[in-house]
């Protein structure tokens, strides 16, 4: 959880609220672009890319669109399997 540290004693922090909720359509079509310029490691980024494209695969043969329910319930369920 993040902390604010801006004043004597330390407390939670809130997040910022989400622009969508987690049942509505997430479009980012520059995805590819955006990790590629991140400073993560080269296998951080190659894993991270395997797991979205494996995601909007899910996707695409689900035939239902990128939500972040639907992330949560994809991550959910691949970890299960990684184990």
């Amino acid at each position: 959880m993040p902390w604010n540290l801006s004043s004597r004693k330390a407390t939670p922090r809130s997040n910022p609220p989400v622009p969508f909720g987690p049942s509505e359509p997430i479009f980012f079509k520059s995805w590819n672009a955006v990790l590629a310029a991140s400073p993560l490691a080269p296998a951080v980024e190659a894993a991270h890319r395997f797991a979205i494209i494996r995601f909007l695969k899910h996707c695409n043969d689900a035939r239902c669109p990128a939500t972040v329910a639907g992330i949560k319930d994809f991550c959910e369920v691949w970890n299960g399997q990684a184990r």
